[in-house]
């Protein structure tokens, strides 16, 4: 029932921007909040249909609304660059989230910011906005670590933040921040991105994707009213410009899309935009259409800074004072199905009315009467979408075609991104066909997205299916999806088949990983081995590390694998990152010492992040320390209180100690802020079981756990519960019955 979590902080530090001397700073504080995946019209704010969202709509009515803000690209890490650097793609070059980096010589807002004098701090969300990707340039502070539990077997695409920790890590560097220089804070929100897992006092129950979807909105908006408060409870409210918006929105299988990226239909290219510039008029809504690449230049005028003279995007202030806007149309582009599938890519070109997509087939809407963009007039009015698409020639030759800088992509990166969907297609340019149309592959998208969702139901004869149709359709030559396979080959037990593949994808980070971890199951220890060091040589990884030293351990030589642990930890630069990971390979490997010690250290460094608390208590507990366990999670109930897993350890520690009215109190909070979890009906159903407390609810308690069809181990727990129950109550057939239940389970 103790599940011990394994953690790996993934990303190395990058150079910042070199500082120049600062200028005199404005009065103002800067804060941009990007909710990542936030599709407009699911906001009340925006829609009669959408979502009530207290605070966004608190924030509107204090500062500017933009009804038709157009993102540029349909995809995370292209669509931040434009946010940080005023720029298009075609000038930032950053096309797509697995391998692009945006160039050192772009300047973005935090360096500008940092430039002015201005304390800099981001905090992200998401691992695909790690600081390798170039986003982390110009911060004083940039918060990009991401953890989740045992890196083998669970859900890799859950690799991001709930936005409650997102916000705790800005909290703690605000409340040390120096008071005597303003600042510019960037904060990532990625809760609305898939999978939809909002927290369960923000679940409906239904399960259905659109409830989900707007249940993570519901959250994000509650911890913007925290955020909000601590503005305001350090009164820097009143001196602070922030900007609310996202980098794209969500299809929902709208045009038969389930994601993003694909299309460049409005679902997900209409995002929310609201300024709030304590200067300015408060109240107002615009109905100009207006671009992220706009975002960067309002900011900087926002806080009388300079805008840098290459920026595409323009300030929208003037557009307050009742000017009218330079630029009338939005422009926006996706390569996404080029480099997945060699078709051609997608341009579009919007005013306030119309819009027009370039593509094999091209499109036209009219967007006031065909809000859904279901009724395609380019036929009937072909001379003025020809107009339209000179428009976006003019624009795509005027904005430049910078050439695209790339980094490697990491063993875990390449495992998380096709996780999340990116499976780093990278069909060159050359070979993409410009008369194959994307609208004719939007099935085989949708298909990749459910691979690794059907490996994690260990379906992998399904998976395997999707992924040599994906082969056979898609020219990518994805090493991911080559990885996939080999996965799912092994899997079935075609072991010879899966290491050819892996051994004919050469000696690449992610062919070797794969591949050791191939021999390690099949208990070639020599070559198992070989395969991790040569990995670790050409290129290191936590990710890698931490397989090599549990399969060394699983191979009955855990001194061998702290040899390996100690030698990495002291060739390793000291971050955060490498602590984290140390301090959780230590305990796995029973070093408690230096395991403890780690843990301490950040405890006091991220002393927001539960996972360390967890951590630590395991080690007291390991020790027989039950009580400092208990005391050190005690003492930290009002900093967690929102919680569930903390609740949990809580009432572990008190039935260790004994303690059956802290035990109780603790599985009850547990239930109450995740109904959907088992273990909380089963844990409270024993407590009071074992006190003789409420029977009746005892039973309740475990049928209402069971119906939520739990794992085999805690459906045999349930079991035995009742069997007790059972007998204590007098009913001994009921209790046998219920106990060879139990058995027969344990046999299974």
């Amino acid at each position: 029932m103790k599940k011990v979590l394994c953690f790996l902080l993934l990303f190395p530090i990058l150079a910042c921007d070199k500082k120049n001397k600062p200028e005199e700073p404005s009065p103002l504080n800067v804060i941009l909040i990007s909710i990542d995946t936030l599709r407009a019209d699911y906001l009340k704010l925006y829609s009669d249909h959408g979502v009530v969202t207290p605070n966004i709509e608190a924030l509107a009515r204090t500062g500017v609304v933009f009804d038709n803000a157009i993102a540029q690209v349909p995809y995370t890490l292209p669509s931040h660059c434009t946010l940080f650097t005023g720029n298009y793609p075609s000038s930032h070059g950053v096309r797509d989230n697995v391998r692009d980096v945006l160039p050192e010589s772009m300047p973005t807002l935090a360096g500008l910011f940092r430039n002015a004098g201005y304390q800099t701090a981001g905090f992200a969300g998401s691992m695909v906005l790690s600081r390798q990707t170039g986003l982390g340039r110009g911060f004083d502070h940039y918060d990009d670590t991401f953890s989740r539990a045992d890196v083998h077997g669970e859900d890799l695409g859950a690799i991001e933040r709930p936005a409650e920790d997102v916000l705790a890590s800005f909290q703690d560097w605000f409340s040390k921040r120096n008071r005597a220089q303003n600042f510019f804070a960037f904060l990532h929100f990625y809760d609305p991105h898939s999978p939809y897992a909002p927290p369960a006092a923000f679940d409906s129950g239904s399960g259905d994707m659109k409830e989900l979807y707007r249940g993570e909105i519901r959250y994000v908006d509650s911890v913007l009213g925290e955020l909000f408060a601590t503005l305001k409870n350090e009164t820097v409210w009143d001196n602070t410009v922030i900007v609310l918006t996202s980098d794209h929105g969500e299809m929902l299988l709208d045009h038969a899309e389930f994601g993003h990226g694909f299309f460049v239909y409005q679902q997900a290219l209409h995002v929310p935009f609201i300024l709030r510039d304590p200067g300015n008029k408060q109240g107002i809504r615009i109905r100009d259409v207006v671009q992220l690449a706009d975002v960067a230049p309002t900011l900087l005028q926002a806080a009388e800074i300079a805008n840098p003279p290459e920026m595409h995007g323009e300030s929208l202030i003037p557009l307050l004072s009742g000017s009218a806007k330079k630029n009338r149309f939005a422009f926006s582009e996706s390569y996404f199905a080029s480099l997945q599938f060699g078709v051609s890519p997608l341009f579009a070109v919007q005013d306030a009315r119309y819009k027009f997509i370039d593509a094999p087939r091209p499109e036209m809407f009219d967007l006031p009467a065909d809000p859904f963009e279901s009724r395609n007039l380019y036929e009937s009015q072909r001379p003025f979408a020809e107009k339209l698409r000179q428009t976006l020639i003019q624009h795509r030759q005027s904005t430049g075609n910078v050439k695209q800088q790339q980094r490697a992509v990491s063993p875990e990166e390449a495992e998380q991104f096709a996780a999340l969907g990116y499976l780093g297609g990278a069909v060159p340019e050359k070979e993409w066909d410009y008369k194959s149309d994307p609208k004719d592959f939007i099935d085989e998208w949708n298909s990749s997205l459910e691979v690794t969702l059907l490996m994690s139901r260990n379906e992998f004869g399904k998976a395997l299916s999707i992924i040599r149709k994906l082969q056979r359709t898609a020219k990518t030559t994805s090493s991911s999806l080559k990885v996939l396979e080999s996965k799912c080959l092994t899997a079935l037990g075609d072991v010879p088949k899966a290491g050819k593949i892996l051994t004919e994808m050469g000696d690449t980070p992610e062919a070797l990983s794969a591949l050791a971890e191939l021999y390690s199951l099949t208990g070639k220890t020599a070559p198992a081995d070989q395969a991790y060091k040569k990995c670790l040589d050409k290129q290191f990884s936590f990710f890698v590390l931490y397989n090599y030293v549990l399969y060394l351990r699983n191979t009955g030589r855990t001194q061998q694998a702290l040899d390996v642990v100690n030698a990495a930890r002291f060739s390793q630069p000291d971050t955060d990152q490498a602590r984290s990971f140390f301090a959780e390979t230590y305990f796995l490997l029973e070093d408690l010492n230096t395991a403890e010690r780690l843990c301490m250290k950040l405890v006091e460094q991220r002393p927001w992040e539960l996972k360390w608390y967890l951590q630590l208590s395991a080690i007291y507990q390991k020790r027989g320390e039950v009580q400092r366990a208990l005391s050190l999670m005690a003492a930290n109930k009002n900093r967690f209180n929102r919680k569930p897993e903390f609740f949990l350890r809580l009432g572990i520690l008190y039935k260790l100690a004994q303690d059956s009215t802290g035990e109780i109190a603790s599985f009850r909070e547990y239930l109450r802020l995740d109904s959907r979890d088992s273990r909380g009906y089963f844990y409270l159903a024993k407590a009071l079981l074992d006190q003789r407390q409420d029977l009746e609810v005892v039973f309740d308690l475990t049928q209402r756990g069971l119906k939520l069809e739990p794992d085999r181990s805690m459906q045999i727990f349930a079991h035995y519960i009742l069997a007790e129950a059972f007998e204590a109550t007098g009913k001994k057939e009921e209790s046998q019955r219920e106990a060879k239940m139990a058995e027969r389970l344990e046999k299974m």
